[in-house]
């Protein structure tokens, strides 16, 4: 990746009904991005929701266009969070909705609880829904260990989710609203993302004290282990893609699939692992 660039999405305001809640205002300043999800809206437009923690704790509507051999970003709208619940991750789901993930309840972006009870397993957080002509609303039953990464099939029935601290990927029938799945992963599964066979990819570190301890010492390089993995969400059979060592990407965070590539970040730093066949490619 030495040879790839990265920059800023130029970004425009301009509000436009069917794009989030009509009283939803535009944000003041720069977006502070956390969970985003990309998805084609009825009609072909690309749509990029992101969780907003600057200033107001929304989700952000934009459309993306392409601009010669690059893309431009156009602000079309928001949903604002009016109780505490503090966003993690979000999906889209059909009839310009969406389904995110609160981690956890808080007056501002600190843990409310000390970093070990977040770390223990026990119920931190919950979904959320939102769909034109409703409020937000949280999903009934859903609670769950510090939610994480989420991802919704194509009909939007079912939510899949990390549940971070209990080391889980869980299934949660929307319609039905109840628990269907929960698969034990073997790690800190953070972010998720869809293959190209629509089974979901996850990543995310292993071991929970020395995420504990990177954070509690404000350490921005936390050398950590972690794994990549692939779930069938017909079979539940998980496989390990990669694992790597402290020494390999400090906190790593999300998978994604590239044609025949996997992409791994983290929520830390500023570089990317390429996987070419389930390997690290030291190209």
């Amino acid at each position: 990746m030495a040879s790839q660039m990265a920059e800023d999405l130029p970004l425009s305001i301009e509000a436009q009904s069917g794009w989030g809640d009509a009283d939803c205002a535009a944000p003041e300043g720069a977006i502070g991005a956390h969970g985003i999800h990309l998805s084609t809206r009825a009609g072909g437009r690309q749509q990029l929701l992101v969780v907003n923690h600057v200033g107001r704790e929304a989700v952000e509507f934009i459309e993306l266009k392409p601009a010669g051999d690059s893309w431009v970003g156009i602000w079309r709208g928001c949903v604002q969070q009016s109780g505490a619940g503090r966003f993690n991750d979000v999906a889209a789901i059909p009839q310009g909705g969406f389904v995110a993930t609160v981690m956890f309840e808080s007056t501002s972006m600190a843990p409310p609880l000390p970093l070990d009870q977040l770390l223990d397993g026990r119920d931190t957080g919950y979904l959320m829904r939102w769909v034109p002509g409703q409020t937000l609303r949280k999903v009934v039953g859903s609670e769950a260990p510090f939610p994480n990464g989420v991802q919704v099939s194509n009909d939007g029935r079912y939510a899949w989710f990390a549940a971070w601290s209990a080391m889980e990927i869980r299934q949660f029938d929307l319609h039905q609203q109840r628990l269907l799945t929960r698969v034990p992963v073997g790690y800190l599964v953070d972010n998720l993302s869809r293959s190209a066979e629509g089974h979901l990819l996850g990543a995310g570190i292993i071991d929970a004290k020395v995420f504990s301890h990177c954070f509690s010492n404000h350490l921005e390089h936390c050398p950590s282990g972690f794994k990549v993995s692939v779930l069938n969400t017909d079979t539940l059979e998980q496989q390990v893609l990669f694992e790597g060592g402290v020494k390999v990407l400090a906190g790593a965070s999300v998978a994604v699939e590239v044609g025949d590539e996997v992409y791994v970040g983290a929520y830390t730093g500023d570089r990317l692992l390429r996987l070419v066949g389930g390997r690290l490619d030291k190209r």
